[in-house]
């Protein structure tokens, strides 16, 4: 677990999973916000490097899109 108060160095904190379109939303603890667009084959290695990557006793949420998802809806930022 890290602790807030003497982490200087930004590290992510929600990735949001959109397997339709085959996008990863990245969140940064500073704020900042990436989106990887993938094709089926990159998509396929970055989710296994993810699930492998991520435990549930990191401070990282990790978050699947629902299929029946708007295209419209917004994330709002961390």
């Amino acid at each position: 677990m890290r602790s807030f108060e003497t982490c200087d160095s930004e590290y992510l904190t929600k990735v949001v999973i959109n397997p339709m379109s085959r996008t990863f939303n990245l969140y940064g603890s500073f704020g900042s916000h990436k989106t990887i667009e993938c094709n089926v084959d990159e998509f396929s290695s970055i989710l296994e490097m993810t699930r492998l990557s991520i435990d549930e006793e990191d401070d990282c949420e990790v978050v699947y899109v629902n299929p029946l998802w708007d295209k419209n809806t917004k994330f709002s930022s961390v």
